[in-house]
């Protein structure tokens, strides 16, 4: 049995497909603009809502035909069309096939130990003493 959204949710899940970002699918959605980054960063987590959201996804690619394989078409056919006509739009799309092969990665992972060492050499301490 789906469990429903409440109505902030819903829009939220709306919204997210508009923008694709989750601060603003969550301010436009009426949650409060202090927190809508940490809310919709929470709202993504929620197992419920991030199903709506793929839901939604599939959804959009079944109606409109927009698929990875037509938006690598579009952006080879740009790039290659402004190419010596308009470089930066040509630089953008391949920029962006490059993204979709995995070519660039915008986070950087690390993984392993970290040991944090002080160095104090060289630093007085200072000792307050009361009064008598």
């Amino acid at each position: 049995m789906a469990t429903k959204l409440t109505q902030k949710q819903a829009r939220f899940v709306e919204h997210y497909q508009i923008h694709g970002n989750a601060t603003q699918a969550a301010i436009a959605a009426g949650y409060s603009e202090k927190s809508a980054h940490v809310m919709g960063c929470n709202l993504l987590k929620n197992s419920k809502i991030s199903k709506q959201v793929e839901a939604a996804q599939a959804k959009f690619v079944e109606e409109s035909g927009v698929t990875r394989d037509w938006l690598e078409e579009q952006y080879r056919t740009l790039a290659i069309a402004c190419k010596d006509t308009d470089p930066a739009v040509s630089r953008g799309c391949f920029d962006s096939l490059a993204r979709m092969g995995g070519h660039f990665n915008d986070k950087l992972n690390m993984s392993g130990a970290v040991t944090i060492k002080r160095d104090l050499t060289g630093v007085k301490r200072t000792v307050k003493r009361k009064p008598k």
